[in-house]
């Protein structure tokens, strides 16, 4: 485990950090993994960690997994929940990307889980989804007050804030991506498939307080954009609220009133020497 500032930044409008904000933001029963990028949330040591947080070990957790984001891809789902899998987890899966449920099958899904698993993936169809479908309700309802935790990264966590800072634009994460005829010059079309931006989705708001979020901090994708600077760029647009960068190799852990951070050291991340921020491809650590 690392200190804060080593592995998740909380910045005011004006760029300020300070740890001071994290008792405000983090006050209910919840139990919460939530963390940088996918990968991070569905290795083995995080799927042991999940597990331990939800307090279920004598027997096998019941794990409902939702790959919404991945468009309930099949070989998405299997990579995500292997692990929880070899850990005993028995593992359900409620696929809503191309059909509705029916009213039974939401409530059989959400019966008697012990943990959710968030895929990461497109935030902004997830979420849209879940709200059309009143899964939403549901996914609040099973962590606030049936003390179900919920794990995920990337669109996994910023999912269960109130926005978060996305990249549900790129034209590879659509669930129907453009089609070659529209742009049968390769070079053309590859100068179109980088030229998406970040923008603001909406989130559930389970972290309360947590007004905007970003996964993946210390990246550049393939906009050739980074999202440390970006984010703090929009975090100047929203005067007044807070933010939480996440590395993608650190979670936050939050279980009830008190909270943690945790970091894998055979990774690199955003923070340097002191705790203070370096660029993409520094040497810094998540």
């Amino acid at each position: 485990m690392r200190p804060l500032s080593r592995a998740i930044v909380i910045l005011a409008a004006a760029l300020c950090s300070s740890r001071s904000f994290i008792p405000y933001l983090f006050c209910s029963a919840q139990k919460i993994y939530a963390a940088g990028r996918g990968s991070m949330a569905e290795s083995l040591e995080s799927a042991a960690e999940v597990i331990e947080l939800s307090g279920v070990v004598k027997k096998n957790p019941r794990l409902l997994y939702l790959g919404t984001a991945a468009y309930d891809n099949p070989q998405h789902a299997s990579w995500d929940t292997n692990n929880y899998a070899a850990l005993g987890c028995s593992v359900s899966a409620l696929n809503v990307s191309w059909t509705d449920p029916t009213m039974f099958e939401l409530d059989a899904a959400f019966a008697d889980i012990d943990i959710i698993l968030i895929a990461g993936g497109n935030t902004l169809f997830a979420v849209d989804r879940w709200i059309k479908l009143g899964i939403d309700n549901r996914i609040k309802e099973a962590v606030l007050e049936n003390n179900v935790v919920v794990a995920g990264g990337s669109a996994g966590f910023i999912s269960l804030c109130n926005g978060g800072h996305s990249d549900s634009m790129k034209p590879e994460g659509y669930k129907n991506p453009v089609g070659p005829l529209l742009n049968p010059d390769e070079k053309q079309r590859d100068a179109i498939d980088r030229s998406w931006e970040y923008i603001r989705v909406p989130g559930l708001n389970i972290i309360k307080g947590a007004a905007l979020c970003c996964p993946h901090y210390d990246t550049i994708q393939n906009n050739n954009i980074s999202r440390a600077d970006d984010f703090n760029n929009m975090m100047r647009r929203h005067s007044g609220e807070y933010g939480i960068a996440m590395d993608e190799w650190a979670a936050l852990v939050i279980d009830g009133d008190s909270y943690r951070v945790v970091s894998r050291d055979n990774h690199t991340g955003s923070v340097g020497p002191g705790g203070t921020f370096v660029p993409v491809g520094s040497g810094g650590f998540p």
